[in-house]
C-alpha cells in the first residue's frame, strides 16, 4: 500500500495536463523505490532524467500501483521529482473515466523520503494544451498538442488532498512487468517533399489528408544528407535515419512555387509499437502534424478514414527533440506535415519510434526444414509481441483494446510460445472486472459502460478454464468461479420459447449479438442463435471439466446435463 495521500488541483476538466513537483533529501540508503499510481497516464522525471516507468491500464474497481528502483537516478542530498499527469476524463476502450489523482511515495523499506500530500506544488502544463478534447477514435484517448515555445509555468499552487477512498486504500502492486524501452529504431525516408495546405479543418487528420503533396527524390530534397552506403534497391535510394544521423536541410520552399510546407514519411521497416520520437531544427512557430499508420496504400498514411489519428507539435526556435510517452503508436509509417515555416529552413535528424516491449523469455524452440515455415513463425511471434503490453490488444494501431475473443487466441498461442501464464491471468482478471452483475462482461476492458457481446462472455469463461488446463493452477478459475456460476445460471434460466435445450443470448441497447464480420453474423437478431449456443455449450463443457478437476463432481454433472 502506498503511504501518501491522493492529490490533485481541485479541477475536473477533461483532457487535462497537470504538472506536480516536490523535492526531498536522500541520505544514500540503497534500495530506494518509487511507488506511484494515477488515473490515465503519467511521466516522471527525477533530477531531470525521465524514469522508464508507465501506468497500468486499471479498472475503476481495482487499482494498482507501479514500483520503480531509483538508486541509479538519485543524488546524495537534495533531489527533485516532477510528475506530469494526463487525465482523459472520458471513457475509452483503453481507459475508463475515473477520478483524477496522483498518489505516490518514495521509500526504502520503512524509511520514507517523500509522499504525496498538500506540500506538493501543482500547475496546469503550459506546453501541453488542456481541454482540446480531440478524440482520436473512441479507443485510444485524446490526441495531444504540444507547444515547445512556452516556458515551464510559474503559476504553482499547493496541491489539494483528496478524501481517501477504499479503492486507494486497497491498492496492490501490479503483476504485469514494466515495459522495456529499446533504442530508437533505425528508419528510412520513404517519401519527402513539399505540401500545400489551403485551410484548417475541424478534424486535424482531415486537414492533413487534404494537403496537396508534391513528392521529391529524397537525395535531391536533402542534398547534404550523410546517407552512408545505399541499399541494394538503388532505384528507391532510401535515406536512412538514426539518432546519430547528421542534420540534413530541406530545399527552400521557393524551389516549389505554390508550396507552403513540407512533408516526410519515415518507414520503420516493420510494424512496431512505441513512443513517437523526432529530432529536427526549424523556425519558431513551425507546426508539425504527426500522423501514423500501417500502410501507404493511398500514397500517404491514412489517418482520417473515420478517425482522427493525428497529433500536433509546435516548434521553438532551433533544435527540437521530442518524445511522447503517454500513448504508444502502433505503426510502420510516421508522417510529418510541417507548415507555418515562413522564410526559414528545416533540418531533419530523426523521425521514428522508441520501441517498447513486454519482457518475455526466449520463445520455445522450433526447427523446420521449410524456410517459409520458419519465416511464418517469426512473423507470428513478432505480431503477438506487438499485441502484448499492459494487456493483450486486438490491434496495436487503431484500438489497443482488450477483447475476450482476440485475447483467448493470443493466450493459447502464447502458452506454447512463452508459457506466459501470469500475463494471461492479468488480462483475464481485467476482463472479469467488467462483469455487469447479470450475465455479461463488458465488450472491452478496462473501459466502463461499453456494449457487451454475449459470445465473448462465453469465450472469457472458456479461456479461464483453459488457463487452468495449461498452467496447472486453479487460482484464476477459483477467483472467478462464483461470477461464472452466476452468468451460467442466468443464461440457462432463459431458454428459447418452444425450443428446450436452446438458450437466448439476450437483447437490449447494450447487447451486441456479434459473431463475425460477415453478413448477418455481424449483428444477429432473434432469440434462437446457433453461434451463441455453440459457444455456450463449449463454456459449459470446460467449466464442468474444471469443476471435475477440483472434485466438485455434483456441480460438474449439473453443467454436463445442459450440453
Amino acid at each position: 500500500m502506498i503511504k501518501g495521500i491522493p492529490i490533485w488541483d481541485g479541477t475536473k476538466e477533461k483532457d487535462c495536463w497537470r504538472l506536480f513537483i516536490n523535492a526531498f533529501h536522500w541520505d544514500g540508503t540503497s534500495g530506494t523505490k518509487l511507488r506511484i499510481s494515477v488515473e490515465s497516464t503519467y511521466e516522471v522525471w527525477l533530477n531531470g532524467k525521465v524514469l522508464p516507468i508507465q501506468q497500468l491500464a486499471d479498472s475503476l474497481t481495482y487499482r494498482t500501483y507501479t514500483v520503480c528502483d531509483l538508486d541509479a537516478f538519485l543524488l546524495k542530498g537534495e533531489n527533485t521529482v516532477r510528475v506530469l499527469v494526463h487525465w482523459n476524463g472520458q471513457n475509452f476502450s483503453t481507459s475508463p473515466a475515473g477520478t483524477p489523482y496522483l498518489l505516490a511515495d518514495i521509500s526504502a523499506g520503512e524509511k520514507r523520503f517523500l509522499e504525496t500530500d498538500k506540500e506538493w506544488q501543482v500547475a496546469e502544463s503550459t506546453t501541453f494544451r488542456s481541454g482540446a478534447c480531440r478524440d482520436l477514435n473512441g479507443h485510444l484517448g485524446f490526441g495531444f498538442e504540444y507547444d515547445a515555445r512556452k516556458n515551464e509555468t510559474d503559476r504553482w499552487k499547493a496541491a489539494v488532498e483528496l478524501v481517501p477512498a477504499e479503492i486507494w486504500e486497497t491498492m496492490v502492486e501490479r503483476t504485469v512487468p514494466l515495459l522495456t524501452e529499446l533504442p530508437p529504431a533505425e528508419t528510412e525516408v520513404a517519401q519527402c517533399g513539399f505540401l500545400r495546405r489551403e485551410n484548417e479543418r475541424e478534424n486535424l487528420a482531415d486537414t492533413c489528408q487534404t494537403d496537396w503533396l508534391a513528392s521529391c527524390f529524397p537525395a535531391l530534397m536533402m542534398p547534404k544528407w550523410n546517407h552512408g552506403r545505399p541499399k541494394e534497391d538503388y532505384w528507391r535510394y532510401r535515406l536512412r535515419m538514426n539518432t546519430d544521423t547528421r542534420l540534413a536541410d530541406f530545399l527552400a520552399l521557393s524551389e516549389c512555387p505554390g508550396a507552403n510546407g513540407y512533408y516526410i514519411i519515415a518507414d520503420l521497416g516493420t510494424m512496431m509499437s512505441g513512443y513517437v520520437y523526432f529530432k529536427l531544427t526549424a523556425p519558431e512557430g513551425t507546426i508539425v502534424d504527426v500522423l501514423h499508420g500501417e500502410h501507404l496504400d493511398s500514397g500517404r498514411v491514412r489517418a482520417n478514414n473515420g478517425f482522427n489519428l493525428a497529433d500536433r507539435y509546435i516548434c521553438k526556435e532551433g533544435e527540437n527533440e521530442f518524445c511522447y510517452r503517454h500513448r504508444r503508436f502502433g505503426c510502420r509509417y510516421i508522417e510529418l506535415h510541417l507548415t507555418n515555416v515562413g522564410e526559414g529552413r528545416v533540418f531533419f535528424s530523426y523521425v521514428g519510434l522508441i520501441p517498447v516491449e513486454l519482457p518475455l523469455p526466449a520463445p520455445a524452440s522450433f526447427c523446420s526444414e521449410d524456410r517459409l515455415l520458419e519465416t511464418e513463425r517469426a512473423l507470428c511471434i513478432h505480431t503477438m509481441k506487438n499485441c502484448m503490453h499492459e494487456h493483450y490488444e486486438d490491434t496495436p494501431w487503431r484500438e489497443q483494446a482488450l477483447y475476450a475473443y482476440d485475447a483467448r487466441q493470443q493466450m493459447l498461442y502464447g502458452y506454447y510460445t512463452w508459457g506466459n501464464y501470469d500475463f494471461a491471468a492479468a488480462s483475464l482478471d481485467l476482463l472479469g472486472r467488467g462483469f455487469d452483475g447479470d450475465r455479461n462482461i463488458s465488450m472491452t476492458a478496462p473501459s466502463q459502460g461499453k456494449s457487451a457481446i454475449p459470445i465473448f462472455t462465453m469465450v472469457w469463461m472458456s479461456a479461464i478454464c483453459e488457463h487452468y488446463l495449461y498452467s496447472g493452477t486453479p487460482a484464476v478459475f477459483l477467483r472467478w468461479e462464483k461470477v461464472m456460476d452466476t452468468i451460467l445460471d442466468r443464461v440457462l434460466s432463459r431458454s428459447v420459447t418452444g425450443k428446450p435445450g436452446l438458450y437466448s443470448p439476450g437483447s437490449g441497447k447494450k447487447i451486441w449479438n456479434f459473431c463475425e464480420w460477415n453478413g448477418s453474423l455481424s449483428r444477429m437478431n432473434g432469440e434462437m442463435q446457433a453461434p451463441f449456443n455453440l459457444y455456450l455449450a463449449e463454456a459449459l463443457q470446460l467449466v464442468a471439466q474444471a469443476k471435475q478437476f477440483l472434485g466438485k463432481t455434483g456441480d460438474a454433472e449439473q453443467y454436463r446435463q445442459k450440453f
